[in-house]
């Protein structure tokens, strides 16, 4: 917790000093660290925090937002209020309930789970657009984004070698009662996994401008983001990246990224495939869910009608798709922003229940059960409106900026992370600039 706490007061010093810069980096930090975060009986992170504090400003500087970016982004806004009202009938009017809410807590009940899903969706548009009104003001730059992002993730790097050669005392020091996970490594994050898609969503964005920015810093932070990602053991990292590059690729045309990408791929796999934990599980999951498979349990169903292919997801996904399937109307409608975990509880197999007992809390990991979770074929509609608007809105542009906005969409579906967030923002400020602009900034 003593981590935490020394970034918010590092924020406040920079907050009174009015240095923006400062607060970014501090932000970034917190994205790329998911255990900086405050727990007030839910979590709340970092770079949340401070986007709440910055909401009374960004109000006030609205007017520096392009009409053309609100036009992208309406899409996204009407989904913003279409959940508060979700949030407000499925918490109050209308209260999810379960004959095992005793058990819970007031923020994993649905009256407690509306307001801070509230809070966490104002939380998750402030930061994006205060970072967008940031660049558009020349508070900030790409090119410091860049540098500073490059400059955390060779750091973050570092953390993640000494905190697992000295078998997670870094984290018992930062972060007193962290999970320790033997010799994997994780940076400040609590999982591998949240490790390796970070450093692959650095990696993304990083080599969209690596070709218009010749810092070297750029050139470490890529290395780092390659190392980390390597070092993570993450299956599912490991296909995030396989499928974002693969899209690059092809739409970027950048065929002779092949000739080095593969044989790169082929040393990665012989110098894994020395490793044990690779071996005995990081390749086999990459082959279950190649092989869709998921690596759960397939013989065992939740119930008689489920269909094969949920049990090719992970447990809080695969309750909310049988739920969703059962109650076929919740699935245009939605049950409201992360309050899925109560009605979709009794979808559990039985070695799920003998591990969960009576109910899950956590809510799907990946963004695309999550968002059809919380407001259905509604939202998953407004969300495609969104993509396509955008993508025809980076139509005239460099490729590498078109094909960085579909992989970070095509990603983000599949994993969820808040660094979608800042790259969203800095495609938005790229996206509002006219013609003119756009030959004499060419990226």
């Amino acid at each position: 917790m003593i981590g935490t706490f020394l970034l918010l007061i590092l924020f406040f010093f920079f907050f009174l000093r009015d240095n923006t810069t400062g607060i970014v980096s501090i932000i970034i930090i917190s994205l790329m660290n998911d255990m900086f975060e405050l727990s007030l009986g839910f979590s709340l992170a970092v770079h949340y925090i401070i986007a709440l504090v910055y909401i009374p400003k960004l109000l006030l500087d609205y007017k520096f937002i392009s009409l053309k970016n609100r036009q992208l982004i309406r899409p996204l806004y009407i989904e913003l209020f279409y959940l508060i009202f979700l949030a407000i009938f499925f918490g109050y009017i209308e209260p999810w309930e379960s004959r095992y809410d005793y058990e819970r807590s007031w923020s994993q009940k649905a009256e407690g789970r509306a307001i801070i899903q509230i809070f966490r969706l104002f939380a998750e548009f402030a930061l994006m657009l205060i970072l967008l009104l940031w660049l558009n003001k020349k508070r900030i730059t790409i090119d410091y984004l860049l540098k500073a992002i490059s400059l955390i993730m060779f750091f973050t790097l570092m953390m993640a070698f000494f905190d697992t050669a000295l078998n997670g005392g870094l984290k018992q020091i930062f972060f007193s009662g962290s999970r320790i996970l033997g010799d994997r490594f994780t940076g400040f994050n609590g999982e591998p996994r949240a490790f390796g898609r970070m450093c692959s969503f650095v990696l993304l964005f990083l080599v969209t401008f690596r070709a218009s920015n010749k810092n070297k810093l750029i050139k470490i932070g890529m290395w780092s983001s390659i190392i980390g990602l390597v070092i993570s053991l993450s299956a599912s990292a490991y296909l995030m990246t396989l499928v974002w590059g693969t899209v690059f690729i092809i739409i970027t045309q950048r065929y002779k990224y092949l000739f080095f990408g593969i044989p790169l791929i082929l040393f990665l796999l012989f110098f894994l495939n020395q490793n044990e934990f690779f071996k005995e599980s990081t390749l086999k999951k990459i082959e279950n869910m190649v092989s869709n498979g998921g690596g759960y349990n397939q013989k065992e169903k939740v119930n008689a009608q489920e269909p094969e292919i949920f049990s090719s997801f992970e447990i809080f996904d695969r309750a909310a798709l049988n739920f969703l399937y059962d109650e076929p109307f919740f699935f245009i409608i939605g049950t409201g922003p992360n309050m899925i975990s109560i009605p979709s509880s009794p979808y559990l197999t039985a070695s799920s229940y003998a591990i969960y007992e009576n109910r899950i809390d956590s809510v799907p990991h990946s963004f695309l059960v999550n968002l059809t979770a919380r407001s259905g074929i509604i939202g998953l509609t407004l969300w495609f409106v969104f993509f396509r608007r955008f993508k025809n809105a980076l139509k005239g542009f460099d490729k590498k900026l078109q094909a960085l906005f579909i992989c970070v969409m095509l990603s983000q579906f599949i994993v969820d992370t808040s660094m979608f967030l800042l790259i969203i923002a800095v495609l938005l400020f790229i996206a509002q600039k006219n013609e003119k602009q756009i030959l004499k900034e060419k990226i």
